[in-house]
């Protein structure tokens, strides 16, 4: 994994850019420093790394002062584009696609973790208002995203 920072003057943009991240399976490393304001004060950047000291950690960030020669993102210009390299970097997909028809989907009603994953079946039914996707068994759902790898499933899961 390439390491990278975003930077920011904006604590809340840090906030913010953290709660995002962590959605789609980043982990925030306290270990290394603890998230606060006062923190990001003595800091200059949030740094992403797979490795803190030596430890491998599976996609884990923190507040730092490292971000020489790496890639560096500013959270007031390129929140979007940052956003959308961490999800890269993570290996899913920059945006949800809308189900196909006889291709794979996830489905869920309110619950992410009681999620399935099935074919996407043409559904024409009166209820089609509050329950818009069916699954080839019949099943009917509120929600439902294309499935495009089993890590996009993990990090759907994490969220």
């Amino acid at each position: 994994m390439e390491n990278f920072a975003v930077k920011s003057n904006s604590f809340a943009l840090y906030e913010a850019f953290k709660k995002d991240v962590e959605a789609i399976g980043w982990k925030y490393n306290e270990n290394f420093t603890p998230f606060s304001k006062e923190q990001s004060e003595y800091n200059n950047c949030l740094f992403f790394a797979d490795k803190w000291d030596g430890e491998q950690f599976p996609c884990s960030f923190s507040l730092s002062n490292s971000s020489s020669d790496v890639l560096v993102f500013s959270l007031e210009t390129q929140q979007g584009e940052a956003l959308a390299f961490v999800k890269k970097t993570y290996g899913i997909s920059e945006v949800d696609k809308e189900p196909i028809v006889g291709e794979m989907a996830i489905f869920w009603d309110n619950v992410e973790e009681e999620s399935i994953i099935a074919i996407y079946s043409e559904y024409e039914h009166e209820f089609k208002d509050e329950y818009p996707h069916e699954a080839n068994d019949g099943t009917t759902y509120r929600n439902a995203i294309l499935y495009e790898s089993p890590e996009q499933y993990k990090a759907f899961l994490k969220s």
